[in-house]
């Protein structure tokens, strides 16, 4: 708790100082706003700063000039050593400090820099915890979580470390195993990263290593189903068409409960929820339903929630299939509130009208227990609602938040 207290003061004083700084033309989120894509789906959600300045060779060979001279890594020295090697592809605090020298000071000169931070990085919505930030805080802000979330990774598949739920999210070998020990020490020599000055950007060897990292654990659930503009194209595009004043809530949300055994591809607990949902729809409590849930139980499930329970809907329940949008991507309460958020904020659904959701009894309490908006500001950095009000045992209501565009790169199975 002392943690998570000195945590969230911190990012208090760091919002007041930085809010002081920022310029009155600042851009805001652009729902219309076009993603630039690298080709992996997995770097943009988690790293999206990074996709932006691989995209402009300019900037990426101007900071990578700057910077890498400066970083002192020794590669060569560690390849018989994968926590060497770890070690030195690291981003550590000092490491940071250079990057924001070498931000500044191109800052200053660069046109295409500030291009980037404000046709791109806040239009995006992807840094909106940050929006009030001046731009050089934006960007030290936004490199901040970019690397911290390449360390997360390289932590959490190297070795097993800093997963905060390990059942669910780790990596799909035995870390400690001679196998995988052997697997990392081929990755080395194989050259992936082996030097910085192999590559043309300064921050490539540890990015690609982090991702590659993930692709062999099979942990892409951040890329499936993407871009939800498609998957969810036929709801998306009844929007425009609602009348909203006919209806109380804009979108009756069903939170996930992934099943316990393979092979089922929606549990016991998801189907109650469903028929619930489907009800209040047929009552006309809002035009759309919204279920969220990812790949999630059992470990390395070949199911997703919200799909299952999208099926579930239209072919037991009789609901129209262009009423029903999934997230597919939330692994816990906290980002089915949060990834919702998002849904409604990109797809044009009125933010000022509130969200009615439905759950077990059990889980409509533990949203309701202090402890679950701490956990939100941990998990999340900001508490994904506002508002809140239950309506009775397995129902509650709220307005959604802007903040939840933010990306959250310390959760890259659904940042």
């Amino acid at each position: 708790m002392k943690k998570i207290s000195r945590h969230i003061i911190f990012s208090f004083l760091l919002c007041i100082g930085y809010t002081a700084m920022s310029q009155m033309d600042h851009r805001a989120f652009d729902p219309g706003y076009r993603f630039v894509s690298s080709g992996n789906p997995v770097q943009d959600k988690n790293f999206y700063l990074l996709t932006l300045l691989q995209a402009d060779s300019t900037l990426s060979s101007s900071l990578s000039t700057a910077i890498i001279p400066e970083l002192g890594i020794k590669l060569p020295s560690c390849l018989q050593s994968n926590e060497c090697y770890i070690a030195e592809m690291m981003w550590t605090n000092e490491k940071n400090e250079k990057v924001f020298r070498a931000l500044d000071a191109l800052y200053i000169k660069s046109k295409k820099l500030k291009a980037l931070i404000n046709e791109h990085m806040r239009p995006s919505g992807y840094f909106q915890l940050y929006e009030k930030f001046s731009d050089t805080a934006l960007l030290h802000a936004g490199w901040r979580d970019a690397s911290a979330g390449i360390n997360q990774i390289l932590a959490a598949y190297a070795f097993g470390n800093g997963l905060r739920y390990p059942k669910i999210d780790s990596s799909t070998y035995d870390v400690k195993s001679k196998y995988y020990k052997d697997l990392f020490q081929e990755i080395i020599h194989q050259g992936l990263a082996l030097s910085v000055s192999a590559h043309q950007l300064f921050f490539q060897p540890s990015l690609d290593l982090a991702l590659f990292l993930l692709e062999i654990n099979d942990r892409d659930e951040a890329a499936r189903l993407e871009p939800l503009s498609h998957t969810n194209a036929a709801a998306y595009n009844k929007v425009a068409k609602i009348n909203w004043t006919d209806f109380p809530y804009s979108s009756i949300l069903v939170l996930g409960e992934g099943p316990e055994f393979d092979n089922i591809p929606i549990s016991p607990y998801g189907k109650l929820r469903c028929n619930m949902a489907a009800e209040l729809y047929r009552k006309r409590q809002a035009p759309f339903i919204i279920v969220s849930g990812g790949y999630v139980h059992p470990f390395q499930t070949k199911f997703c929630e919200a799909v299952g329970m999208k099926d579930y809907l239209v072919n037991v329940c009789r609901i129209p299939s262009d009423r029903i949008i999934i997230d597919p991507h939330a692994r816990h309460t906290t980002t089915n509130l949060r990834n919702t958020n998002r849904i409604i904020f990109r797809a044009g659904i009125p933010t000022d009208k509130r969200v009615l959701c439905v759950s077990s009894r059990s889980h409509i309490d533990y949203v309701f227990n202090e402890r679950f908006s701490v956990r939100c500001l941990a998990e999340v950095a900001h508490v994904p609602y506002r508002e809140i009000v239950r309506v009775n045992a397995f129902q509650f209501s709220y307005y959604p938040v802007g903040v939840s565009l933010q990306m959250n790169s310390a959760d890259p199975l659904d940042p």
